[in-house]
């Protein structure tokens, strides 16, 4: 299958998800010719991040936000991670993100410092921080001393 059409075939599931789920806000933009090949701009009101698909026989989806790629085995397991996404983020995570800025995506925070992407997400006793396909747990100060404005 080409890249064209796995692309086209996930902002067709995109669109249905949002036109059965109108009060999320979301607009998608779908590229079939550009420099990076064919795309799917999604923009939330927490974040914008670019879906793209590799060549061949690979169902592998990735997603770029704020410089963070999320990588997914297929385009299941992406489309669940966006419906995730756009939950409303937990009070904890929402504070963090206040703490030190970046966009909450669901119970998530995407940031970038010093030319690195963080993403961080709770987990139980605190964050799991993943840089440069990294993950540590922190707990709430430790990322604010860290990582704070």
């Amino acid at each position: 299958m080409s890249r064209a059409k796995k692309i086209r075939n996930i902002e067709l599931r995109l669109e249905l998800f949002l036109k059965e789920n109108p009060q999320h806000r979301v607009r998608i933009a779908t590229s079939l010719t550009s420099l990076i090949g064919p795309n799917i701009v999604v923009e939330t009101p927490q974040y914008t991040g670019t879906v793209t698909v590799d060549f061949g026989e690979s169902n592998i989806v990735r997603f770029d936000t704020y410089g963070y790629v999320h990588r997914f085995a297929n385009p299941n397991d992406f489309h669940n991670f966006f419906v995730r996404t756009l939950n409303a983020p937990l009070h904890a995570v929402h504070k963090l993100c206040g703490e030190i800025g970046g966009n909450t995506m669901g119970n998530s925070i995407i940031l970038t410092r010093n030319g690195a992407s963080y993403y961080i997400v709770e987990v139980k006793g605190g964050f799991d921080v993943t840089v440069n396909n990294e993950t540590t747990t922190m707990t709430y100060d430790d990322i604010v001393t860290y990582l704070g404005k």
